[in-house]
């Protein structure tokens, strides 16, 4: 079973986020970057740019800034958790 991993870090606070896929990883990603705009010194003054990309380089160009982004395959956990299914 795969997952994504989403580890923000931010202002001396760590969010760590775990998604079915890549793409709600990536979306959680953007919509915390947008929440955050005015708060980061590296951005706070400027525009945000229209392609989500270039919103999420800006955004973590501020010193001390960062985010990864991962994937985790948790076969073995999962088969110790889930029930089996048939």
């Amino acid at each position: 079973m795969q997952v994504s991993v989403l580890v923000i870090l931010f202002r001396g606070r760590e969010r760590i986020t775990i998604h079915d896929d890549s793409i709600k990883a990536w979306s959680e990603l953007v919509q915390f970057v947008d929440a955050s705009w005015s708060d980061s010194h590296a951005t706070a003054q400027i525009c945000p740019p229209t392609a989500e990309e270039e919103r999420i380089q800006l955004f973590f160009s501020e010193t001390g800034a960062s985010y990864i982004l991962g994937e985790a395959d948790i076969s073995a956990l999962a088969a110790r958790v889930l029930p089996m299914k048939d």
